[in-house]
């Protein structure tokens, strides 16, 4: 998903609906070099009486993925990812509150009922 798809689905969602929760949050990605973050995008709002949950994550295309390791028993093993700090790409996962915890859905399902 773009950055603008995922801009007019916020504010659909804000006009339709009643927004619960929002929040943007950076994370610093582990492991990585040069030094990488992403960065998270929430909003929680009720729909038909359901709570539903869109995160839209964005965060740097992933290059190489290097280990490093010892063939000695015990030995360590470390893994360095690489990133393309220049090549964003954002990813949506929808989610509806059942019973005390996140479920995922199939985004599409969200999108399929807009059309009505």
């Amino acid at each position: 998903m773009t950055t603008d798809q995922w801009q007019k689905t916020k504010d659909l969602i804000m006009d339709r609906f009643k927004i619960e929760n929002s929040s943007i949050e950076t994370f610093e990605l582990e492991n990585s070099d040069p030094p990488a973050t992403e960065s998270v995008e929430t909003i929680e709002f009720v729909k038909d009486g359901l709570r539903f949950r869109l995160e839209y994550i964005i965060r740097p295309r992933m290059l190489d993925k290097k280990t490093n390791y010892s063939n000695r028993i015990g030995g360590q093993v470390q893994v360095k990812m690489r990133y393309d700090l220049t090549d964003l790409y954002g990813s949506l996962h929808v989610y509806r509150w059942q019973s005390e915890d996140w479920q995922e859905l199939d985004k599409n399902i969200l999108f399929a009922s807009q059309n009505n």
